[in-house]
């Protein structure tokens, strides 16, 4: 797990300087050309690196130690500022796009120095496809075809990897677009072209802001295991010695890495002391750790605790207070 966080903040980094690098190289050919395409992905380049800096302050805040306002910790910083960085990329980077596509094709001019910008946008897919494999090497190696990419999309609760990859892919693809339709004005002399590929480009930023916003929004209301490892949980908890019954079973994701398990079991008739239940809760814990390590908070609820915990005299109502 920490080898996982280690390669997603690399990636995160790496993204970030090659996105500053562009966006300043597409800016100036951008002014010099008067291309609609260079300069939305100018913005795109200059968004994406302000939303690996909002990534990269939602990990460092994810650290901070629990607290007594915030028991459980920080850990869902991560979810809401890549929330945020959906919002931003489709707000600034696809909306900005879409609107100077429009302008281009409703008041078009004639493009100046389109060899500058073709060199550049080459140069620009060739440090974006070095972010992108980087960020690919995070992803075990299992999840690398597109089948198994969108099933680990949809089950991760790590959310910094994955908006990395999808920023950096739609970043390819973009520069892809733009290049076509730069290409294609600077043939058939057509300015129109140029603000097609920039409507292209706010379109594709605002379908990837969608999935980002989509998969993030529902790790930051709450989400528990999927209903594989749910029912992995469960079978090992009901194999327990002395378990006898599970009444339920709770999960929460709080972090990428902290998990909270909450359980009301029923335990064997032979388990009669405060000592032999708090055992069979240990190795009730030892159980869900060994089936889900990120299980942070364990809890156990059971009706023999309740019972063993009554004193002998108790007839069933709230002990008598100490003196």
């Amino acid at each position: 797990m920490a080898q996982k966080e280690g390669a997603s903040l690399r990636a995160v980094l790496a993204a970030m300087v090659v996105n500053f690098s562009i966006a300043v190289i597409k800016c100036i050919a951008g002014a010099f050309s008067h291309s609609s395409a260079m300069l939305a992905e100018s913005v795109h380049s200059l968004a994406d690196t302000g939303n690996q800096i909002l990534l990269w302050l939602g990990y460092r805040l994810s650290q901070r130690r629990p607290d007594l306002l915030h028991p459980f910790g920080y850990g869902k910083e991560r979810y809401f500022w890549s929330f945020l960085v959906a919002l931003l990329m489709f707000v600034i980077g696809g909306i900005y796009s879409i609107r100077e596509g429009i302008l281009k094709i409703a008041h078009p001019h004639p493009l100046r120095h389109t060899a500058w910008n073709l060199g550049v946008l080459v140069l620009s897919m060739i440090l974006e496809g070095t972010a992108f494999r980087m960020a690919l090497r995070g992803l075990d190696a299992p999840y690398r075809t597109p089948r198994a990419f969108w099933q680990y999309v949809r089950t991760t609760k790590q959310p910094m990897l994955i908006v990395v990859l999808f920023e950096d892919g739609a970043a390819l693809l973009g520069l892809c677009l733009a290049l076509i339709g730069i290409g294609l004005a600077r043939i058939t002399g057509d300015a129109r072209w140029d603000g097609m590929a920039s409507i292209g480009i706010g379109l594709l930023l605002v379908g990837v802001a969608y999935i980002i916003a989509r998969e993030t929004h529902s790790l930051l209301i709450g989400e528990g295991l999927s209903s594989q490892r749910y029912q992995e949980l469960l079978n090992a908890i009901r194999a327990v010695p002395g378990v006898q019954y599970v009444y339920d079973l709770k999960t929460l994701y709080i972090g990428p890495r902290d998990l909270i398990v909450a359980i009301e079991v029923d335990l064997a008739d032979s388990l009669t002391s405060v000592a032999a239940v708090a055992q069979q809760i240990d190795r009730i814990e030892q159980a869900v750790r060994a089936v889900v390590p990120e299980a942070r908070y364990i809890y156990v609820e059971t009706e023999r605790m309740r019972r063993a915990l009554r004193p002998q005299s108790d007839s069933g109502g709230a002990a008598p207070p100490q003196s």
